[in-house]
């Protein structure tokens, strides 16, 4: 006799099993599947790809028969335990509605237009990170983890043709993909493993930019003219600096300038004689400019904090980033004059709610578009879904279900 179901998560795979008390004996009754719940008809309610579904089940065979039914298309899941939002009991079901998305770290991509527009231009939940319009602002490179996965692969997504294609990946983290001005080539960072170039259309192999070495690279910015790559390095309990890879010619890297604090995130302007980066030199991450390629002076743009990534405008008339807060998407205006820089006063630009837009810190989840028209923001999949976080309960609705109709009655 059937006492009870267990699920269980080896080798990067779900399944449900099933113990007959009488005799000990042990039997996997359905792979891919978790949070399983014996029904008062006998049958078998679980959880498969973030979703409910119903199969008839024999408690003396310990066997499924049939094929099982979709009850809920989509349920709170948290990605970490294994675990949809739901509570069976007699006849009724009770469920909080959801996309499938996981509710910890899963992320949609959102446009947001200075105009007031908003998009999704990726709506299917991923682990999105790093994300950069290519300068013809046709498409987006990005990290995400893989399913199951520790590490993150790249990726590009054609945002005419919906199609994305995978870069780079296995057992090393490819990640801060930094696009060519003519868009033909990505650099990106690899950890362990240095930094790398690559073809953007994914053919012929990567070059590796700088040896493999126990410090972390962080691949930020290029410079429009190509000849210098910007980023910042890191090694554990280390405070990060700056650097900068000289590529045409190739050279030797040299750090940008030494301090006693994080600089982090250097962001070349257009023109190339400036660079916009993140120092907590005064306690707090805030956002700096110092000329390129001597580094003598400094201008502070933020007054009370940043987030994430930054990026200047096409003209380099203005540099935008997050307030400390995560609740603006800010805008400082920028006059350069005389080998010395003007910066007025930050306004706000978008309002953005905190709970809405991770923070991503080093994965940046912020581009400006080429155009200067909007940006592209990771945002929490959970928040897009309009049916996310109510709480539904289904009245009588176990023979509905196992006979195709449509009738469960929904509170």
């Amino acid at each position: 006799m059937l006492r009870y179901a267990t699920g269980s998560h080896l080798a990067n795979t779900t399944s449900i099993g099933a113990v007959d008390l009488t005799s000990g004996a042990e039997k996997t009754v359905l792979e891919d599947a978790a949070q399983p719940a014996i029904l008062p008809t006998g049958d078998l309610l679980f959880l498969r790809d973030k979703s409910l579904y119903l199969v008839e089940f024999n408690a003396a065979t310990l066997s499924t028969r049939g094929e099982p039914r979709l009850v809920v298309p989509g349920i709170q899941f948290n990605s970490s335990s294994r675990s949809g939002q739901y509570a069976t009991g007699g006849s009724r079901l009770v469920y909080m509605a959801g996309s499938g998305a996981s509710t910890e770290s899963e992320t949609v991509v959102e446009w947001r237009g200075i105009a007031g527009d908003t998009r999704l231009l990726m709506k299917d939940p991923d682990t999105y990170r790093d994300i950069r319009f290519s300068p013809d602002g046709r498409r987006l490179a990005y990290s995400a983890f893989p399913r199951d996965a520790a590490s993150t692969d790249l990726w590009v997504y054609d945002l005419t043709r919906d199609v994305r294609n995978r870069l780079a990946g296995g057992p090393t983290a490819e990640w801060r993909p930094v696009w060519s001005k003519d868009g033909r080539f990505i650099v990106f960072s690899e950890l362990p493993g240095g930094m790398k170039r690559i073809r953007a259309d994914g053919s012929g192999q990567p070059e590796q930019l700088t040896p493999s070495r126990t410090v972390t690279q962080v691949a930020v910015s290029l410079s429009s003219d190509g000849k210098y790559l910007a980023y910042h390095e890191y090694e554990q309990k280390q405070l990060a600096d700056i650097w900068i890879l000289p590529l045409e010619p190739r050279a030797a890297p040299f750090r940008f300038f030494s301090s006693a604090a994080n600089d982090t995130l250097p962001v070349f302007s257009p023109d190339g004689r400036w660079i916009a980066y993140v120092s907590d030199e005064s306690g707090g991450s805030e956002l700096y400019v110092r000329p390129f390629p001597g580094a003598d002076a400094k201008w502070r743009v933020s007054s009370s904090g940043t987030l994430d990534e930054h990026a200047w405008s096409r003209d380099g008339t203005r540099l935008f980033f997050r307030s400390g807060d995560g609740q603006r998407l800010m805008a400082a205006r920028v006059t350069a004059a005389n080998g010395t820089l003007e910066i007025e006063r930050a306004a706000p630009l978008l309002d953005l709610r905190s709970e809405d837009y991770p923070e991503m810190s080093f994965w940046g989840g912020l581009s400006a578009s080429p155009d200067d028209r909007g940006f592209a923001l990771v945002k929490y999949a959970d928040q897009v879904v309009g049916d996310r976080g109510r709480i539904v309960m289904m009245l009588d609705w176990i023979d509905s279900v196992k006979s195709g109709s449509t009738g469960p009655r929904r509170r």
